[in-house]
């Protein structure tokens, strides 16, 4: 397997599985351990399933926190410049916003044909 690596040998990319958080300690007395011997019975797959409905703007901020991908895109000089300004209004880096603005626009869209978050299409009965 190639490592990414960029000029002298260093890793540039993280290896897999640094996100997970294995071994943290919890202060939360509702949050459980499915590990733990109190719950070694526990058929987990059996237990019914609870469908919730998320706000689409959650959702778009949820995936805007997912993995970026750079591009070139050109956009005009008056867009630009109104970004910045909604930017320097609201604390916010230019790209981000430009990035939101995207977000929103995908959220329409996908609205309009029907579809939820993932692509699937939604029901249209009870």
């Amino acid at each position: 397997m190639k490592l990414n690596t960029r000029g002298g040998g260093r890793r540039t990319s993280k290896p897999k599985g640094t996100r997970a958080l294995r071994g943290v300690i919890v202060d939360d007395p509702d949050v459980i351990d499915p590990d733990s011997p109190e719950y070694a019975g526990t058929d987990w797959e059996g237990l019914p399933r609870h469908g919730i409905e998320l706000d689409p703007a959650l959702v778009e901020a949820i995936r805007s926190r997912g993995r970026l991908k750079q591009i070139t895109l050109r956009i005009g000089v008056e867009q630009i410049a109104e970004a910045r300004r909604v930017a320097a209004e609201s604390g916010l880096k230019y790209q981000g916003v430009l990035r939101q603005w995207l977000a929103e626009g995908a959220s329409r869209t996908r609205i309009r044909r029907g579809q939820t978050a993932h692509g699937h299409r939604r029901s249209r009965g009870p």
